[in-house]
């Protein structure tokens, strides 16, 4: 759980850092803090809409996988899960028509 806390605390520094900046570069730093922030936001809700609607996922079903995926999220730092999430992140761009 402790790994979890440090990557909740680094977020949030990152954000109060961007928050501050007074520097020439300070409003695109927050802007691109809020973009990320509402990017996450967004791709959740559409992801959860169509389990929902399309694969009947309900409640206990959703609730149990966002557990999950929190679980899963503290490893985008390490370097093997980066690689990963780039590469299919290529291989859906490749497949954008």
């Amino acid at each position: 759980m402790s790994a979890k806390r440090a990557a909740i605390r680094r977020e949030r520094k990152e954000r109060r850092k961007a928050e501050h900046r007074k520097a020439p570069d300070g409003e695109a730093r927050r802007a691109a803090e809020q973009g990320r922030m509402d990017g996450r936001t967004l791709a959740a809700c559409i992801i959860i809409n169509v389990l929902y609607d399309q694969f009947g996922f309900r409640d206990k079903r959703l609730m149990r996988m966002v557990k999950q995926i929190n679980q899963e999220a503290l490893k985008f730092d390490q370097e093997a899960t980066r690689f990963n999430l780039e590469f299919y992140a290529g291989r859906l761009q490749e497949m954008k028509v």
